[in-house]
């Protein structure tokens, strides 16, 4: 895969180091004089030209330095990852770009051999995250065509039979929300609050798409990103699965959890499609 690459640096010689270095590595590189033509060039790609994957920027430089074109950079729909570079490399400059947003910094001169390797691993990176986007935006339309979870917050269509009962049962599942007790398979599981929580949420709406960051506000009283909310959740579930059927406890990759009992065509080995799941709930 060819990596589209803008290199900004006020210095010529430098400038054109860096691009015959990418060059040869077989990148595409565009370079810009400056700051104030990188933010040109930022705003036509997409439009004008092909989106950058990984800019090189000087952090001082004129009127627009490293850190507008870094800021305008992660303003784009879809932002490439950006690597700074530096003349006085120190623990105050790698936290300012940690604290910017930029991928990572590079002290002046650069080794041509450390610069394609980080860019070869921004761009990497850059579409991974890309990858996760389009794939959460796939779930989201999936579970908001069947109309079944509001990403927002709490899950849409809550069954009204769940609320306000003691018991609850999914399947060989069941919990007492007075004493805050579960069974599977008739047989007392010990559980901790923060894994009771977690079932007692999903068992309000079995079938349904819990997203990460509803889940969390729950288990933990605390508002957070998804990514960060799926981090914070994942070792709690993973111990679930060890405490009950694991074919109960769905994750829908980069949107949320759901709980359900397998169908008897999954029992006998015959897996049901996902879409046909959720939208026959």
């Amino acid at each position: 895969m060819t990596i589209n690459v803008l290199v900004v640096e006020d210095s010529a010689p430098l400038r054109e180091w860096m691009a015959r270095v990418l060059e040869r590595a077989g990148n595409a590189v565009t370079q810009a004089a400056g700051g104030e033509e990188a933010l040109t060039l930022l705003q036509q790609a997409g439009e004008y030209r092909a989106p950058f994957d990984v800019v090189i920027s000087d952090i001082v430089m004129g009127r627009v330095d490293g850190v507008k074109v870094t800021q305008v950079a992660r303003e784009h729909p879809e932002p490439p990852e950006v690597i700074l570079l530096t003349g006085h490399g120190s623990l105050d400059t790698a936290s300012r770009v940690v604290r910017l947003g930029a991928f990572d910094y590079l002290q002046k001169p650069v080794a041509p051999q450390l610069l394609v390797e980080r860019v070869a691993a921004a761009a990497e990176q850059r579409a991974e995250r890309l990858r996760l986007a389009e794939e959460a935006a796939a779930w989201r339309a999936v579970v908001e065509a069947v109309g079944k979870v509001q990403l927002g917050g709490a899950p849409a269509e809550a069954a009204p039979a769940a609320r306000g009962e003691r018991y609850r049962s999914v399947g060989r599942l069941q919990l007492d929300t007075q004493r805050h007790e579960v069974w599977f398979d008739g047989q007392s599981v010990a559980i901790t609050p923060i894994e009771y929580t977690i079932l007692n949420i999903l068992t309000e709406t079995p079938g349904v798409v819990v997203p990460y960051g509803a889940l969390v506000r729950h288990t933990h009283g605390i508002a957070m990103s998804e990514r960060e909310a799926y981090g914070l959740l994942r070792t709690h579930v993973r111990n679930l699965r060890h405490k009950i059927d694991r074919d109960y406890l769905i994750s829908v990759r980069s949107v949320g959890y759901m709980l359900d009992a397998p169908s008897q065509a999954a029992a006998d080995g015959q897996p049901e499609p996902l879409l046909e799941r959720i939208a026959g709930r």
